[in-house]
């Protein structure tokens, strides 16, 4: 074997097996068609130690393959004893440590940003084949080799007709066996069958914050649409001394097919890995129950979008959040337009806002007011627990002081029960709990991202602030908290404190 001069010129002349074993670079292919990769990575890296399993599975393979692929570490570790921890892991070779004068520069070179980043070269002349390593590995792994453009593309071809037999394999539902429900019920295909889509949901138990919050939403979304509409099968994905589900949710799953923990569950992981090869839960697949030909796929992952964006985005498509986003961008110009006025208050057939015995409240009684605050808030949220308090008390002081100031409540609580309960201790105006469209379009316009928050308008629908906390903490004094009243407050509050400062410096001189 030829002396590989072009990838010693890149990565120096002494590379380090995992075991410590030192070897010259030069005895690295230089034939035509090889690959050699850069791994840039670190045990610190969450992102590292889940792809490196990864890297390491494809570069075994083709390593049985016979193929011509070598991978170089280049480690971002802190200190020696962490490099080589990390690199026992690794069935590849490395830089040594101590040879920063070679790995710093390799940095700059393939201007890598962050890790783990796996450049790609030519064997033989050490050109870039791409700095996106991670990509083919991850999508299509051996396949892939030797991850020119071409390849990868043919690649893809393959991948999607490997996946498509597979998923007619699947279309009879046959892999997931004899199911049953918690409460003793069995369900057959058929029964699956009478829903329009299917959610595959492969969760933890509670201890798994993304599966304590995505299972819950999933089947107050079943309940609220009906299993015509969507049917669900749980996957359990704990060890078997895994946590169970939170005793909320059991009473939820009544009816639901589960598959339990253990080999039949991983039976049917084993038969998503034509869709998706790692799964991680919390996990929905969303299929179309009525194909039999073929298990038609909606979407690969519905989790992130059943808890944030909820029944709305049903069935959680490529197509339906398409939809849903134009809904929304359109709700929000609407929106923008009707702040005016306030006539985004305007009641109607479908938006509304209600007092507290529940009727209508005319919007020239809010265009009256020279104050509208905007109350984005939540029960189960104790930031505004603690706040609502505050502003109540500010509320009362403002009528019986004949100040112009009215409030209305825009509920996030997760059910109409919890917004009756919370509200029962609020003495204002509330937006109708049933138009979650306004109240999202709402958030939008004013950039709620958290809560509780306040906004002040008046009645022209002019922004006073977006920052009506601080307004309630000034105080009724420098109603209506605009701009030049705001500066007011400030002003003398540092006064007072300054005044403060001076008089306990005095008092502790004169003491001493």
């Amino acid at each position: 074997m030829k002396t590989n001069m072009v990838v010693e010129s890149i990565v120096g002349d002494t590379l380090v097996k995992n075991d410590g074993t030192e070897i010259p670079t030069s005895e690295l292919s230089t034939a035509k068609g090889g690959v050699i990769g850069i791994y840039f990575s670190a045990h610190w890296c969450p992102p590292c130690r889940g792809f490196t399993p990864k890297l390491a599975e494809v570069y075994n393979e083709l390593k049985e393959a016979k193929k011509d692929f070598e991978i170089v570490f280049v480690s971002w570790d802190s200190d020696d004893n962490s490099f080589k921890e990390y690199h026992k892991s690794m069935p590849w070779l490395a830089i040594p440590f101590d040879k920063s004068d070679v790995k710093d520069p390799l940095t700059e070179k393939y201007e890598v940003n962050g890790i783990p980043s796996l450049v790609l070269l030519e064997s033989d002349t050490g050109e870039v084949i791409t700095k996106e390593g991670r990509n083919p590995i991850s999508e299509y792994g051996a396949l892939a080799f030797p991850f020119t453009k071409e390849r990868i593309e043919e690649a893809k071809q393959e991948a999607t007709a490997k996946k498509e037999e597979s998923l007619k394999s699947l279309a009879d539902l046959k892999f997931l066996g004899t199911l049953s429900t918690p409460d003793g019920q069995n369900v057959s295909v058929d029964d699956l069958r009478n829903s329009e889509a299917l959610a595959f949901a492969f969760m933890k138990g509670e201890n798994c914050q993304g599966s304590a919050a995505v299972l819950p939403k999933l089947l107050d979304i079943q309940k609220s649409i009906g299993k015509e509409k969507l049917g669900v099968v749980l996957i359990e994905m704990q060890d078997d001394d895994g946590d169970e589900v939170a005793e909320g949710v059991k009473e939820k799953l009544k009816g639901v097919p589960v598959i339990g923990r253990g080999d039949r569950a991983k039976e049917v992981v084993n038969s998503f890995k034509c869709v998706e090869s790692d799964i991680d839960t919390p996990h929905v697949f969303i299929v179309d129950a009525k194909d039999t030909t073929s298990m038609k796929i909606l979407a690969e992952n519905a989790a992130r979008n059943i808890y944030f964006r909820g029944e709305a985005a049903y069935p959680w498509s490529e197509e339906a959040i398409k939809a849903l986003e134009e809904k929304e961008a359109k709700l929000k110009e609407e929106m923008m337009s009707k702040i005016a006025d306030l006539q985004c208050f305007a009641a109607s057939d479908s938006c509304h806002v209600i007092d507290k015995s529940g009727a209508a409240v005319e919007l020239s009684s809010l265009q009256s007011k020279d104050v509208v605050g905007v109350y984005f808030s939540a029960h189960w949220c104790g930031p505004c627990r603690s706040f609502t308090p505050k502003l109540v008390e500010l509320y009362n002081e403002c009528k019986k002081k004949g100040k112009s100031f009215e409030v209305v409540f825009v509920s996030s609580d997760e059910d109409k029960d919890a917004f009756n309960s919370y509200y029962g201790d609020m003495p204002w105006c509330a937006l109708s709990y049933d138009d979650r469209s306004l109240k999202d379009a709402l958030s939008d316009v004013f950039d709620v991202e958290g809560i509780p928050t306040l906004v002040l308008l008046n009645g022209k629908g002019e922004k006073i602030t977006d920052d009506g906390r601080a307004a309630v903490n000034m105080g009724i004094e420098y109603f209506p908290w605009d701009e030049e009243s705001m500066k007011k407050g400030r002003e003398e509050e540092e006064e007072r404190e300054k005044k403060k400062a001076e008089e306990a410096g005095g008092n502790y001189f004169s003491k001493s």
